[in-house]
């Protein structure tokens, strides 16, 4: 199956479905967890995940790592998704005469 933004929505909404099995007494780790609710098998709890805008967009990226890696390790979620709060650059001219930017955020990716 091609991984695409409809698949993985589509199948993420098929998780909400999952079977939950109360009488598990092993927790599962966050990657089985997540894998066995996508193929509609039991967990032990319904995966969950949710983001948060830090506000971090004029500190250098690697704070911005930190924070994303600290906020999901203290509320132990089981997707890590990453919401970057860096402002697309500005086009300059109309738009018909856009081209592609390799690097649209040079102080923040290095090739």
């Amino acid at each position: 199956m091609k991984l695409s933004r409809r698949n993985v929505l589509t199948l993420a909404a098929g998780s909400l479905f999952a079977r939950i099995n109360l009488s598990a007494n092993t927790p599962m780790s966050s990657r089985e967890r997540v894998d066995r609710a996508l193929e509609g098998r039991e967990v032990d709890r319904t995966p969950f995940s949710f983001w948060h805008h830090f506000g971090l967009q004029k500190e250098p990226p690697q704070r911005f790592v930190q924070a994303t890696l600290d906020f999901h390790s203290r509320f132990h979620t089981d997707l890590v998704k990453v919401m970057s709060d860096f402002s697309y650059p500005q086009p300059v001219g109309p738009w018909y005469e856009l081209r592609e930017n390799a690097n649209p955020f040079p102080s923040k990716l290095t090739p």
